[in-house]
């Protein structure tokens, strides 16, 4: 492969995803205690996302496809599926016009490389071919064209083949060229490349929407609403669908911005998602607390079809409640929930600096194991950490699992990740346990 590796330093400052700790991204969700029966027909099928990396409409309009740490799910005719295909958790994914890109960890049956770096897929998913950067790199925040597979990559930290900052391929990821971003303002939160037009590129961050037209390089402010935490472009390239707590619509035409009608959501939330479907007025957008809304008419009327992570079947307007997951092996259940971000052994998210920030300015997820500072925790608190989620300056914020795992499920990956500790460790931890005693409420 000729690869001609862009020779930048562009580091970037503030956070990526800044906006998502200041507001606690999914820190302290509102808790809903009504309870709700699910119908005969609506237990058909229970499917459950442990996180939401995405959303795409396929070729045909027909299903919305999410990334959900456990693999792609699917929405079609008012129902969930887990298709039968390689269990991936996707990063960075981005939905084109004969498939998908994306980033990310392979699934635990996987003899891929982890992480995967750069692959795309064809096929749905059955098979996933891996362009560059594996065992190197895992890209949380890129895009790619629609049509044009035009790629944007964010790359945190260097590393032996790609410098930190932007880099753009118009090859599908055989030459490298930097994006130098003078004009962006504002810690990024999302990417969003034109369909057609190689050169256009959006970024969405804590100040606003930022346009360039020159691959990168120079980006000028475009609307008036404020930090934007999603954004994708209308499979014609006329329009850009985005929001925060809103949902709005861009027109480059007139250079205006409009407000979506959208449903009410939890007020500590925010969009994090949105698509638009290449054929028809669908439209869709999920929140940071794995809740998805579904148009059918471009925003005129909505049906929530997720809540909370769990797929809502049959009747997309019935309400739902969280399901814990079946698991009960602490291996298994750390895998599937803290692997990808904490390390397949406990190593941490950047186990060669685990204390230093990557090119958002931000710290990655920390070790768990003997090298790291879980163990100087009493159970509780760690237990409260798992199931609230924790927002802080300058870390990589980590979400809640409250209602996905019980409290015997979440010991029981206390319980693994313990066998990483020294026996020196293991005893202060069990020691400070049992002498820990709750703060007055």
């Amino acid at each position: 492969m000729s690869n001609l590796r862009a020779k930048n330093n562009v580091i970037i400052a503030g956070g990526i995803v800044a906006l998502l700790v200041v507001v606690g991204f999914l820190a302290f969700r509102e808790e809903d205690n009504t309870s709700n029966n699910l119908s005969d027909e609506q237990t058909q099928e229970i499917v459950q996302m442990p996180h939401i990396h995405g959303l795409s409409f396929s070729g045909d309009g027909r299903q919305l496809i999410v990334p959900a740490h456990i693999g792609l799910v699917i929405f079609e005719d008012n129902q969930w599926s887990k298709p039968d295909i390689p269990a991936h958790d996707y990063m960075g994914y981005s939905g084109v016009d004969d498939g998908f890109f994306s980033s990310g960890h392979p699934g635990v049956d996987s003899d891929l490389v982890n992480p995967l770096g750069l692959v795309r897929s064809t096929d749905s998913g059955h098979q996933i071919t891996t362009i560059d950067f594996a065992g190197e790199t895992d890209f949380h925040f890129m895009a790619v064209g629609y049509e044009n597979h035009a790629i944007y990559i964010l790359n945190p930290q260097p590393s032996a083949s790609l410098p930190a900052g932007l880099h753009y391929s118009l090859d599908e990821g055989e030459t490298w060229q930097p994006g130098t971003l003078a004009g962006l303002e504002g810690s990024m939160t999302q990417i969003a490349v034109h369909p057609t037009n190689t050169s256009t590129v959006v970024i969405a961050t804590q100040t606003g929407l930022f346009l360039s037209e020159d691959f990168g390089d120079t980006f000028t402010q475009i609307g008036d609403t404020g930090a934007v935490t999603a954004v994708s472009f209308h499979p014609s390239g006329d329009s850009l669908l985005f929001g925060n707590t809103r949902l709005y619509t861009y027109d480059f035409a007139s250079q205006t911005a409009e407000v979506i009608s959208s449903p009410e959501f939890v007020a500590s939330d925010f969009i994090a998602f949105v698509a638009t479907s290449p054929v028809g007025q669908d439209i869709a957008f999920a929140t940071f607390g794995k809740d998805i809304y579904l148009s059918h008419d471009a925003g005129e009327t909505w049906v929530q079809i997720a809540r909370e992570g769990v797929g809502i079947n049959s009747n997309p307007g019935s309400d739902v409640s969280a399901v814990e997951s079946p698991l009960q092996d602490g291996q298994e259940l750390y895998d599937l929930y803290c692997a990808s971000c904490h390390g397949a052994n406990g190593e941490g998210q950047y186990p060669e600096n685990p204390y230093l920030p990557d090119a958002s300015g931000l710290v990655g997820a920390p070790p768990h194991d003997s090298t790291g500072h879980t163990w100087h925790h009493p159970d509780a608190v760690l237990v409260e950490i798992v199931q609230e989620g924790r927002a802080m300056p300058n870390v990589h914020p980590m979400p809640p699992f409250k209602g996905q795992l019980s409290e015997t499920q979440i010991m029981a990956i206390l319980d693994h990740i313990k066998t990483w500790w020294l026996p020196e460790q293991v005893s202060a931890q069990a020691t400070a346990s049992a002498n820990f005693t709750p703060a007055a409420p």
